[in-house]
């Protein structure tokens, strides 16, 4: 398991870029980069401001783990959680739920637990069907530079 620890600041998402854009080099998945790395911003920015209510005292993780079918990563925080049943489907430019729709739109598998959000990613023999799905959401929310499935 590949594990990086950052500050409750924003200023430390070039970090977990770096450290995503790591992993999928040494996989030899950099064409996922974009599917893996946006969702994964998008929980930690979460965790951030709504886990860790910007206190730079607290921790967010962000865990990478291979499983049998891509990989699993995990984001977690020192927040209570939250009760993610209360947010349904949303449209992706509903404000401040954009980040949620991500995660659920890109990752295969997602998984919620106190203060921990966990994404799988199906990266052995990708559908073509969720590829462009998934080049779709990117596309649609302005991050074309990551668009090469």
């Amino acid at each position: 398991m590949e594990e990086l620890v950052i500050q409750s600041d924003e200023k430390y998402l070039e970090k977990v870029e770096s450290y995503l854009w790591d992993i999928c080099e040494s996989k030899h998945i950099t064409d996922y980069f974009g599917i893996i790395s946006v969702p994964v911003v998008q929980a930690v920015k979460n965790s951030i401001q709504h886990g860790n209510h910007g206190d730079v005292d607290k921790q967010v993780h962000i865990s990478c783990d291979t499983i049998q079918s891509g990989l699993s990563i995990s984001v977690s925080d020192e927040g209570e959680g939250f009760d993610h049943t209360n947010y349904g489907d949303f449209p992706m430019n509903e404000g401040d739920h954009q980040g949620l729709y991500l995660i659920k739109h890109l990752a295969d598998n997602v998984s919620y637990s106190r203060g921990c959000v966990s994404m799988e990613f199906m990266l052995s023999g990708v559908d073509e069907r969720y590829a462009s799905s998934r080049r779709n959401v990117l596309e649609n929310f302005g991050v074309r530079k990551y668009v090469t499935v």
